[in-house]
Parts: C-alpha cells; sequence; structure tokens
C-alpha cells in the first residue's frame, strides 16, 4: 500500500471535514491502495490562540493578520518562521510517497523540507477556501498540484501563474455520510425526546466569536421561543464556552439542549428545521447540500466575508448577525408562514453540481500518484 500524509488543522472543524472527507472519498474508489496518515503539524498550542483569541474573541486581530500576510512578503516570512523541524523529523521517517496539506500555513515550509532533504513525495494542495484565496495557498506556485474547490479559485491561481496542468478542479468536497439515503439518517429527534413535528433549530457554534452565540442563547430565551421550538447547541471542544452555556439553560430541559463534538452532524443537520451557523466553508456547503434554511450570523473576516456574499447572492442563506435581524426570520419559520426568499430550485441544481466532488477527489489524487 502506498502511504499519503494529509497534512491539517484543529483551528476549525472545516480542516478536520475536508481531511475525512479526502480518507472516506480514498477508501471508497480506491480500497486497499493507500495507506493514509492524518498529521497535525502546527506548534501544539496554535489551535487553542487562533480558536480562543484570534476568530473567538478578536476576529479583527486575525483580519489584520490575513491582509498583511497576503502577499509574496508574507508567504516568505510564514514559510521562514514556521517552526518546522517536527515536521522534517516526521516527512523523513515516514517518507510518503505524497504529502496533501489543506493546511496554508506549512506548505513553504513543505517544499523547502523536500528539496532540503532530496524527498521524492509529491505535494498537493487541498484549498480549503472556495472564493477568498490567500496567498499561503498558491505561494509554492507550480512546485504542487492544487485540488481546487470553485472556479473562483481556479481563476486566482491561473492570474497568478499557477500552470492549468497542476490545477485539479474538483469542486467541493462533502463528507461521505451527507450523501445517505433519506432512511438511513438517525433520528435525532427521537433521540432528545423531541416529538417529530416540533420546529428544531441547530445552531453551530463550535467556531466563531463567543459572544455572538451567547447573544443569540440569551435572545432564544428573552423572546421564549423555547415555548414553540427546540434548540439543539453543538459547543465542540470548547469546555470553558460550554460551562458558561450550562447555567443559562438548566432549567429548559428538552427545549434547550446541549452537545459537544459530534461526529454524525448530518444527522442533526438533517433532522433540523432550521440551521444557524458561521460562514465557514465546510459548514456552509453540507448544509446546503441538504437544502435546509440557513441563517449566517457571523464569519471569520478575510477568508469568510466572501462566502457570505456567496450566499447571499445565490439567495440560498440569510446574513442576519443582529437579534432584529434574525428573530423575525425565525419567529416566521417557527409559525410556518411561506417564505420566498431562499432559492431552493437553485440551490437544488448547485447541490447536483458537487455530488460527484468526492470521486474527482480521490481520482485527481490517484493520478498525480501515478505520475511519481
Amino acid at each position: 500500500m502506498k502511504k499519503i500524509i494529509i497534512l491539517t488543522a484543529k483551528t476549525g472543524g472545516g480542516h478536520l471535514s475536508l481531511t475525512q472527507s479526502v480518507i472516506n472519498s480514498l477508501n471508497k474508489y480506491f480500497p486497499n491502495k493507500y495507506k493514509i496518515i492524518t498529521h497535525f503539524p502546527n506548534p501544539l498550542n496554535f489551535a487553542y490562540i487562533h480558536n480562543n483569541i484570534f476568530t473567538g474573541n478578536l476576529p479583527i486581530i486575525w483580519n489584520i493578520i490575513w491582509v498583511l500576510t497576503n502577499n509574496s512578503l508574507g508567504y516568505y516570512l510564514i514559510s521562514i518562521f514556521y517552526p518546522s523541524k517536527k515536521l522534517k523529523r516526521f516527512l523523513k521517517t515516514q517518507n510518503p510517497y505524497l504529502v496533501i496539506s489543506n493546511n496554508p500555513i506549512v506548505i513553504g515550509s513543505l517544499v523547502r523540507i523536500k528539496k532540503k532533504l532530496n524527498l521524492k513525495f509529491k505535494i498537493v494542495v487541498h484549498i480549503a477556501d472556495p472564493f477568498a484565496i490567500h496567498k499561503a495557498w498558491y505561494g509554492a506556485k507550480n512546485n504542487v498540484y492544487y485540488l481546487c474547490p470553485t472556479n473562483t479559485a481556479k481563476k486566482i491561481l491561473i492570474k497568478n501563474g499557477i500552470n492549468k496542468k497542476n490545477i485539479f478542479f474538483t469542486g467541493w468536497s462533502i463528507r461521505e455520510p451527507f450523501f445517505k439515503d433519506a432512511a438511513n439518517f438517525k433520528n435525532i429527534k427521537k433521540l432528545h425526546h423531541i416529538k417529530n413535528k416540533s420546529f428544531l433549530i441547530f445552531l453551530s457554534a463550535s467556531s466563531g466569536k463567543k459572544s455572538v452565540y451567547l447573544n443569540f442563547i440569551n435572545n432564544f430565551i428573552k423572546h421564549k421561543l423555547y415555548k414553540k421550538s427546540h434548540l439543539i447547541i453543538n459547543c465542540g471542544n470548547n469546555f470553558n464556552y460550554i460551562k458558561a452555556i450550562k447555567n443559562k439553560i438548566k432549567q429548559y430541559k428538552n427545549r434547550i439542549i446541549l452537545i459537544p463534538y459530534i461526529k454524525n452532524m448530518e444527522d442533526y443537520i438533517y433532522n433540523s428545521n432550521l440551521i444557524i451557523g458561521k460562514a465557514g466553508p465546510n459548514f456552509l456547503f453540507e448544509v446546503l447540500y441538504l437544502n435546509k434554511p440557513l441563517i449566517l450570523i457571523s464569519y471569520v473576516p478575510g477568508q469568510e466575508k466572501a462566502n457570505v456574499d456567496f450566499a447571499i447572492k445565490n439567495k440560498f442563506a440569510w446574513y442576519a448577525p443582529k437579534p432584529k435581524q434574525y428573530l423575525p426570520i425565525i419567529k416566521s419559520l417557527i409559525n410556518n408562514k411561506k417564505t420566498f426568499y431562499l432559492n431552493f430550485r437553485k440551490l437544488e441544481k448547485f447541490t447536483i453540481k458537487h455530488k460527484s466532488t468526492n470521486k474527482k477527489v480521490a481520482c485527481a489524487i490517484n493520478k498525480i500518484v501515478g505520475t511519481i
């Protein structure tokens, strides 16, 4: 079996989702051909700093960093100052056939390590942002191959001198469990003792600015939305955040339910009547694939603003960060009033287009391996 290493990050669920979709795809379309190893090369505390300081509390700082480094000098500085000793040792020991990175911070270091150690593996960059493509993704130029999620991303790469032969246009990767038949989705309402006809809101609150989610929960309680609906809050691995919410919702029992990190996100989204969360690309595309009403209440400045613009332009979701914006929408949906804002017909065509993405990703990787 040929060894593939996937370099990913714990800075958000999106990188992990992309990793899982690649593993699922390779195992499905090329079973027993590849041994896949997942590796997290970021400094140990980087994910904590990113999630709890930059995007969690002070996203303006992250936006400044994103803008200032979005150039050739920024790419060079990231690749030079990135602590690469452990990564170098890891790659030398593993000696893989192929290295896939959906973590832009390590790409420059990866190219330098390969050259310095004279290693033979190919490098594939799996771009994890669909529309706003930072220089860190393509600063390695034609020394790597690219799995490109959108036409917008492809145009940016070509404009910046990337050879078309190095670009594989695949579409956006969606985790395999999201493709299940309706009968195979787990009944989440039954699991949490919620009646099937009850209106269920799913709040994805595992990453992004914490105050936005706390504000939403406060308004859910203040406006007594719990009387006509149920709210499931997914907090991920943010344990401090969980403690803060627990005290607020004790008395509401199954009307407001708190869950930590889950592996079956698809079941929760499928069973919910309304989804609310941040405009992270994986979350956005997976919700859209299941054709669910979606309210985006926040985004990470820099790379995720374009995701909001895309959703609004195509009428795939609402962007409503303030209570006066999202409360009327929620009340209208709970009271079963039809809304003609979301374009579900257009959304259905969009999801059909991305249904073959996982196969394209697997075939592209297999083709690149074949050139070694």
